[in-house]
């Protein structure tokens, strides 16, 4: 993965720390001369961009302020602290902290809805082997509003294995393209076929017997091709 070492929080594997645990990112970074070749000059100002992964249970208010709070409180004592403006600097040091938008909460939803269980039924079904259910962050801010407004859980359904996600060359292959196609068309005749309205606003267990299983808190969603085998595609 051309990954040198492994950090985070002490006490948490990669997987935890991947799945269950928030995280606060520097995504850039700008200050003084950046231009070609080098120059002896004392940069007027810096500016660093922060971004957190929530997970279920924070606010992105709460977690805002919380961290202007905390960057405060590692201004130098001789710095003039302002909020959310941007003016002419002073004659000494100034710290600004601002919101750039693009804020939501965070979303989790129980392993055993029905889209979830008739998502599952249908990767077997295309692969021949049970998928996993397992918590991903991401980030889908409308996937938080659904719940609320609509008053239904979410089932993520999104499809991809090794597509360099956000990377320069991000790709879908066109073997994940064709299954993708064959398991859409697959879930909405199980979801038509045996589910019922009241069943996605009750909990229900669908017109089948059985199909319950364990009622844990899951992952936010199935993941088809990113937990089969390569060789079984």
């Amino acid at each position: 993965m051309g990954v040198l070492e492994q950090f985070g929080e002490k006490g948490h594997s990669p997987l935890e720390l991947t799945w269950f645990r928030p995280t606060l990112e520097v995504v850039g970074m700008h200050g003084g001369f950046t231009g070609e070749g080098i120059k002896t000059v004392i940069p007027r100002q810096a500016s660093a961009k922060l971004s957190c992964r929530l997970v279920a249970g924070q606010d992105p208010a709460d977690i805002f302020e919380k961290l202007e709070k905390h960057v405060m409180a590692q201004a130098p004592s001789f710095a003039k602290i302002e909020k959310h403006v941007v003016a002419q600097a002073p004659p000494f040091a100034k710290v600004v902290v601002s919101p750039l938008g693009g804020r939501s909460k965070a979303y989790s939803v129980a392993k055993q809805t029905p889209g979830n269980r008739a998502a599952a039924k249908v990767l077997e079904q295309v692969y021949g082997t049970p998928p996993k259910f397992y918590r991903r962050g991401a980030t889908i801010p409308a996937l938080s509003s659904f719940g609320p407004i609509l008053g239904l859980p979410v089932t993520a359904f999104g499809w991809g294995l090794g597509d360099h996600i956000h990377a320069p060359n991000e790709r879908l292959s066109e073997v994940m393209y064709a299954a993708g196609h064959k398991a859409w068309a697959m879930l909405l005749t199980e979801l038509g076929m045996n589910y019922e309205k009241k069943d996605f606003h009750q909990g229900g267990e669908g017109k089948e017997e059985g199909g319950g299983g364990e009622s844990a808190e899951g992952g936010g969603g199935v993941r088809g091709a990113n937990e089969v085998q390569k060789e079984e595609l």
